[in-house]
């Protein structure tokens, strides 16, 4: 019995040490977690601007994806789905806007693509009640994306509440693509290309990072002259949703042509593998600004709005997830 003991305890003792020396299977590639892994830094973007363009009192429609996969359970702990997380993101959003903000909220309600999606709160200002109930009784059933369909619509109902001229936004929350044979890219390109003064902001509700759901996400909200934001819960949504400066960034392993990560400036740290990446940020002329990400160390790339970058390689408030 003496021996059995000596043998358990040397083979635990053996475990032990291979578990400690043994090197953590993420590689430098792998696309960025939310909170840090071992062996990982923090890479931010802060990205300096007026925030004219994207002030609060800016007409704003909401097109939130009520399809059924947005039920699909994304808190196991609390039960919560998506559509709970992005209603309850919303929510917050739409208590701390101010009044006199111009909202309104289109969701994929309809019976066919032809008639996909439904205007259910216009676009107006002292409307919260309206939208915060109307979100309340939502539901998350529709079995098609009408997404295509919802984007078309949109300068309609600008059109139709009096905010056809001048700045305007599309924030569309959704984590799927297009059913309806329709390419959304170019329906968002020849959206902008008629109206100029149209920006499409597409904010991808628990989308898998280099999936092809996100990639054609992505060229939406870039045909829509926009930025493409991950967001993952109800706070990251909100957050998200009241950014003043939304300029895109694309995060590359050193050498890659495709990106690992696509993001916005001022909006969440990101934990990556110790190693060298690089960063565009397209709109600036910032094109694979070389960065160093150095484990338990905070990296945070500045720029300014000419184009102009400086690095801080240590700074703690990116570790700790403070952009």
């Amino acid at each position: 019995m003496l021996k059995y003991w000596k043998g358990v305890l040397v083979l635990a003792v053996v475990l032990l040490f291979v578990l400690q020396a043994a090197p953590v299977a993420f590689s430098q590639g792998s696309p960025p977690t939310p909170t840090p892994r071992p062996d990982q830094g923090a890479l931010c973007v802060s990205a300096a601007g007026e925030a004219s363009d994207y002030s609060e009192q800016v007409p704003k429609l909401i097109i939130l994806d009520t399809t059924g996969s947005m039920q699909a359970i994304d808190n196991e702990t609390t039960g919560q789905t998506r559509f709970d997380l992005a209603v309850d993101g919303l929510r917050s959003y739409l208590n701390d806007v101010p009044d006199n903000t111009p909202i309104g909220l289109r969701d994929f309600t309809g019976s066919s693509c032809s008639q996909g999606g439904q205007i259910r709160v216009p676009i107006d200002t002292g409307n919260r009640t309206d939208l915060l109930n109307t979100l309340e009784t939502s539901q998350a059933t529709q079995p098609i994306d009408y997404l295509s369909p919802n984007l078309i619509a949109a300068e309609e109902d600008f059109d139709a509440s009096g905010y056809g001229s001048g700045p305007k936004e599309v924030l569309l929350v959704a984590d799927g693509g297009d059913q309806c044979n329709n390419d959304p890219v170019a329906v968002a390109r020849n959206l902008v290309d008629q109206d100029p003064d149209l920006r499409i902001f597409v904010l991808g509700f628990d989308v898998e990072p280099n999936s092809s759901i996100e990639s054609v996400l992505q060229e939406i909200a870039d045909a829509g002259n926009g930025a493409y934001i991950p967001v993952g819960s109800g706070d990251s949504l909100s957050r998200a949703l009241g950014l003043d400066v939304r300029v895109s960034y694309q995060v590359y392993q050193e050498g890659s042509s495709s990106p690992i990560y696509n993001s916005v400036a001022n909006y969440e740290a990101q934990y990556l593998m110790s190693g060298t990446y690089e960063v565009s940020v397209p709109t600036r002329r910032v094109e694979r600004q070389r960065v160093e990400i150095r484990r338990g160390r905070g990296t945070t790339l500045f720029v300014d709005e000419d184009g102009d970058t400086r690095i801080d390689d240590d700074d703690g408030a990116c570790y700790r997830g403070i952009v």
